[in-house]
């Protein structure tokens, strides 16, 4: 019922508007044992599958790197839609890819290469584990303590949203030391590192002539927040890491989170990217930007969402 819902809303909206697209997708499966307080980044694989199998028949499948060349030219044809992932998440190889490749759709897949190499932990992942485990968090923030005790799934839910808005828009070295405390709270906490792609299994995800790989800093950190020198290495070292690990040029990135500033976009420009990709609606009415293309999230949480706004 419910994937038969998301097809039909799906056509009508795809139907009614001939304006080109941009999708932006993290994680295909379910991650249900960190519920209540999943990070909502994931889509089923039901629903997915419908949505690629619609845009297939309904729509134009275009890669990011034929997208961004017609926007150059002015000539996106109508029904352009452009599937995007961010992070590099293991199922965009074993549960994407196979699915992509049945209804010949070209997906780019924008890479946090700390995420890649098991130097980064991805923090959400690690506070939503801790939040589901303990009956008490502390949480220390310039100098006042919080304390949350953990009696309903409705108090997990705002512990893990108030600690996460404070942790998002810090430094690489202040969120990974604040996490380092958090985590001391909980001695069963899981290894989230194989969430993510390796080297390996990137290489091979690259190999597919459906799939372009892009950029997405090494520490996915908010980069209008952080310091700008921090800011311009983040990002050049995910390049540089990219291009050392694949061989090939990585010319398109994605601003982590979807924040952007005047000064990030031109840092992207002077590194060497053709395009970056944002988070927002891209209405008919205003001129494309090859360095803030918007892009619609999607994720089971967020269909009614999209869907009704479309």
């Amino acid at each position: 019922m419910f994937v038969r819902r998301i097809g039909q809303t799906w056509k009508s909206i795809v139907g009614a508007c001939r304006f080109p697209q941009c999708l932006m997708f993290h994680s295909v499966g379910e991650s249900g044992e960190l519920a209540p307080v999943r990070p909502q980044d994931a889509v089923s694989e039901s629903a997915f599958r419908t949505i690629i199998g619609e845009i297939a028949t309904l729509c134009r499948p275009t890669s990011v790197p034929e997208f961004v060349e017609r926007l150059q030219r002015g000539s996106v044809p109508e029904r352009t839609v452009t599937v995007t992932f961010d992070d590099g998440f293991a199922d965009n190889l074993t549960t994407v890819l196979p699915i992509l490749e049945e209804f010949n759709v070209p997906a780019t897949v924008y890479v946090a290469t700390g995420f890649v190499d098991r130097t980064v932990r991805p923090f959400q992942y690690d506070l939503a584990s801790l939040i589901c485990q303990c009956a008490t968090v502390r949480f220390q923030r310039n100098g006042v303590e919080q304390i949350w005790h953990l009696d309903d799934a409705s108090g997990r839910v705002d512990c893990y949203s108030s600690i996460y808005r404070e942790l998002k828009p810090e430094s690489a070295e202040r969120r990974s030391a604040a996490m380092l405390e958090l985590n001391s709270q909980c001695k069963r906490l899981p290894n989230h590192a194989e969430r993510y792609l390796c080297w390996e299994r990137l290489r091979e995800l690259a190999a597919s002539p459906l799939i372009t790989i892009g950029g997405h800093t090494h520490h996915h950190l908010v980069l209008d927040a952080v310091d700008r020198k921090e800011m311009r290495a983040d990002i050049a070292k995910g390049k540089q890491l990219l291009e050392e690990h694949l061989g090939e040029p990585i010319t398109h990135f994605s601003f982590p989170y979807g924040h952007h500033d005047r000064f990030v976009r031109n840092t992207v420009r002077e590194l060497g990217f053709n395009s970056a990709m944002s988070i927002g609606t891209q209405y008919p009415w205003q001129r494309w930007d090859p360095f803030n293309i918007k892009r619609m999230p999607v994720s089971d949480a967020s269909f009614s969402t999209i869907f009704n706004a479309a």
